[in-house]
């Protein structure tokens, strides 16, 4: 077996000047040193074992915010990010150490807002964003269950996500809470190629460009709710040529329940519910750059859950 253990220095420093009542100015620098060391516990094979080490990486931050008024906030940001490369991502496909793979890295330009409206009832809040990403890690499938990770070049991600939120309050005995947000985006490999072959302009695998999450609740003065989940997402790209793609599909989940005290301090909760009530056939996880073996068609699939129900029963008691 294997063993790696790491050590890593990470310092973090923010700064923050008021302009004006309504102006503000946010920095900050982040900075990261990691390395590691890998030791291969299996008898004689410790040629295999080994240390290495990352550059110095540091990410700088810097906001813009202006509020014209309490319940409102516009900003615009620019930083750069970092995600140092997961334990089997950092190992070939014999495991060891694989000394190509890179810290993925880059600069992403953000601009938004956050608003309450009809006297704080109405909550919404839009992103709008643009990044660049260096050397993101992708899977790269070597054999049956095997894979090793490879760094992409250079990646674009960019889009637009949006959320509300309502409270009202119907009587003094409903309310109802809706909620909706949204995420659409353009996610390509801006230079990437691999074994030969030239993906760039491809939509990035594995990623749907679009998605909703949106739902409701009505709750009760007298502990009932009922609430509704739905969930929209997009096709998705399953290999790097994009030469499959999933379909899209839409799940509908409802769940009903009671609370109600049984004595001061001992409150018990009674619910119930149906997920993905109308029975549709999706994939819950998706194996990216799926290859078949000894003439097996590629598995790019793993079902998800058909219609199901549940109950539950739960105590809660505080003092």
């Amino acid at each position: 077996g294997f063993t790696q253990n790491r050590d890593f220095i990470n310092t973090f420093a923010q700064l923050r000047v008021l302009l004006t009542k309504k102006l503000e100015i946010q920095t900050g620098v982040n900075y990261n040193k990691t390395q590691f060391n890998l030791e291969n516990t299996y008898p004689y094979q410790a040629a295999s074992s080994g240390s290495y080490s990352y550059n110095g990486i540091w990410s700088p931050q810097l906001s813009l915010l202006f509020k014209p008024s309490a319940l409102k906030t516009v900003y615009a940001s620019v930083s750069r990010g970092f995600s140092i490369p997961a334990i089997e991502e950092t190992l070939t496909a014999e495991g060891t150490i694989n000394p190509g793979i890179k810290p993925e890295n880059g600069y992403n330009f953000e601009i938004g807002g956050k608003f309450y409206f009809l006297s704080k009832t109405l909550y919404a809040e839009v992103t709008l964003y643009h990044m660049l990403i260096r050397n993101l890690i992708v899977a790269r499938r070597t054999g049956n269950d095997q894979y090793v990770g490879l760094n992409a070049g250079k990646t674009l991600h960019e889009g637009i996500e949006a959320l509300l939120k309502y409270h009202w309050q119907i009587s003094n005995t409903f309310s109802l809470q809706p909620y909706a947000g949204i995420s659409i985006g353009n996610y390509k490999f801006k230079d990437f190629t691999d074994s030969g072959n030239n993906y760039t302009g491809n939509n990035l695998t594995g990623v749907p460009a679009s998605k909703i999450n949106a739902g409701i609740t009505l709750t009760t003065r007298f502990g009932v709710h009922l609430s509704a989940d739905y969930y929209y997402t997009g096709k998705i790209p399953m290999n790097d040529a994009n030469t499959a793609y999933s379909d899209s599909y839409n799940l509908l989940n409802i769940k009903t329940g009671y609370q109600f005290t049984l004595w001061p301090g001992f409150i018990s909760q009674l619910s119930a519910g149906v997920n993905n009530s109308t029975n549709t056939h999706y994939a819950s996880m998706i194996l990216v750059n799926a290859t078949g073996f000894n003439g097996a068609s590629p598995r790019y699939y793993y079902p998800g859950l058909p219609v199901n129900y549940y109950c539950n029963i739960g105590f809660n008691y505080s003092f």
